[in-house]
Formats: structure tokens, sequence, C-alpha cells
């Protein structure tokens, strides 16, 4: 029952490329959620982090904390989602193709395609969690400033307590 015309049945042809496109567009609609939940939160950490001062600061670990975990969830949906519809189907398909003496090309089409969109979703998270790690960071380059600022306020304010001369503060202590 080998098929000597090496023709791929046109529902096979189908199935594999309805399944690639659910496939994207489960993954892009899950990379448009995690643009909208981490733009927003790591507007918001920044924000915190500037306000809060404390590097340490529950609120900020929490709210980090908790997008990271969403962050994770994602992960572990896509993963559900392709040991169980996306492998199985791949598999079935291989096995269909070689059952009928088909070459294999389309599977593996199939899957390089699936795993290169996967690739491209996991680059995406790595994104936002390095931002998000980014935006609990101190920003060294604020406190800076800010210690100039108040440097600049209170150079001036010292007088000699024995004869009551301006003294001023040149160096930052």
């Amino acid at each position: 029952k080998k098929n000597s015309d090496n023709t791929i049945p046109a529902e096979w042809v189908q199935q594999t490329t309805q399944m690639q496109e659910r496939w994207f567009f489960f993954l892009q609609k899950l990379e448009d959620r995690m643009e909208e939940l981490c733009s927003v939160a790591v507007t918001e950490l920044k924000a915190m982090r500037d306000r809060s001062g404390d590097l340490f600061d529950r609120d900020i670990c929490q709210v980090q904390s908790g997008i990271a975990g969403q962050l994770s969830q994602m992960d572990n949906k896509v993963r559900d989602v392709y040991e169980q519809q996306l492998y199985p189907f791949y598999k079935h398909l291989l096995d269909q193709l070689d059952d009928a003496g088909l070459p294999s090309a389309l599977a593996y089409d199939f899957r390089d395609a699936c795993g290169g969109r996967q690739d491209q979703f996991e680059a995406t998270r790595d994104k936002w969690r390095k931002q998000l790690d980014e935006s609990v960071k101190p920003d060294n380059e604020a406190a800076y400033r800010r210690i100039l600022e108040e440097h600049e306020q209170v150079k001036n304010k010292f007088r000699c307590q024995q004869c009551g001369a301006a003294i001023s503060v040149d160096k930052i202590y």
C-alpha cells in the first residue's frame, strides 16, 4: 500500500496548516497579553522604586513576584498545549506519512516552524523578564542627582560657631 506518486493528501496539508496557524495565533495572543501586562508593570515598578528608595521594599517584591508568576503560568500553558496537542499531532502526521510511504518533509517543516515560533515566544518572554528585573534595580543615577541637589541646597548654610562667618562645603561627605 505504499504511495508511489509521492503526493501528500490535501487534507493532511490542510490539517497541518490549520494546526500551525492555531499554534501561531495562540502564541501571539499570549505575547499580546504579556506585553499588556508587563509594559504597565515595568512602569509601575519603576515608579514604586523611585517613591520608595528602599531596595528591599516588600510591596515592590510582591508586585514583581506576581508578574513573574503570571509569566510562569504562560510558560506552563505553552508547554501543556505543546505536549497535549502539538507534539501528538506531529507524531501522528509523521506516522501517517511513514505508513503511506511519503516523504516526511511536511512533518519536519511543521515541527521546525512551530518550534521556531515557540523560540520567538520565549525570546519575548525573556526580554520582559529582563525588563522586570531591571525595573526594580536601584537607579543610581537618580540617587546621585538627589544627593547633588541636596548638597546644592545645604552647602552654603553652614556658619562658624565662633565668628559666624559663612563656611562653604565644596565636597560631598
